[in-house]
């Protein structure tokens, strides 16, 4: 069964800022993607089993925070070790709003969640879907992560997360290579070469 798990932080309080933008990808996954699901909910982790065609499929969102999230990744019960058994969706400041970048390893980037993933199953070796949200050189970054979206930017939420689930499905569908090559370019920018369709 492959997880598929976004980050972010529990709580309304954090619900539209920019860090928890891995939560809202995964829900929009499940919900206009996934088929009949069995929610399970615990103090570490929320559980959605469920199905994208025919293929099983456990949507995991950390509750102990961010720069804990591996730590609740290891309390559930898929016996899961890393790998290509995950696939995880986090916001990266690096990149410009909307971008997307995937990757099948490296390191973290500064983003603490996906820090903690690799700290906790001792691999970096986890593809993994960034997001971009942009950065505010006027403000320091563990502040701006924690803000809300501006007017501008939430206008632009709906179609970065169907992109994003354009991305998963894809890499569910064809697997890392294909998505890799589909997805990290530009939004508008032509593609180049024969990916298959």
């Amino acid at each position: 069964m492959i997880a598929i798990v976004g980050l972010g932080n529990p709580g309304a309080k954090y619900h539209k800022t920019r860090h928890n933008i891995g939560f809202r990808i995964v829900d929009t996954f499940v919900e206009r993607r996934c088929g009949r699901a069995r929610v399970q909910t615990t103090p570490a982790f929320l559980m959605v089993k469920t199905e994208y065609n025919g293929q099983p499929v456990a949507v995991i969102k950390p509750q102990l925070y961010m720069n804990r999230s591996g730590e609740a990744l290891k309390k559930v019960p898929l016996n899961f070790r890393g790998g290509d058994e995950m696939f995880v969706v986090f916001d990266d400041a690096a990149l410009e709003v909307g971008a997307l970048r995937i990757r099948a390893s490296g390191s973290a980037g500064g983003q603490k969640g996906m820090k903690n993933i690799i700290d906790v199953f001792q691999t970096n070796d986890i593809p993994r879907l960034r997001v971009g949200i942009g950065k505010n050189t006027d403000m320091p970054l563990e502040d701006y992560v924690l803000r809300p979206f501006d007017r501008a930017q939430t206008a632009l939420l709906p179609e970065i997360a169907d992109r994003a689930v354009d991305a998963i499905c894809c890499f569910l569908d064809h697997g890392l290579e294909a998505a890799m090559q589909q997805f990290n370019r530009k939004p508008g920018a032509p593609q180049t070469g024969d990916n298959g369709g």
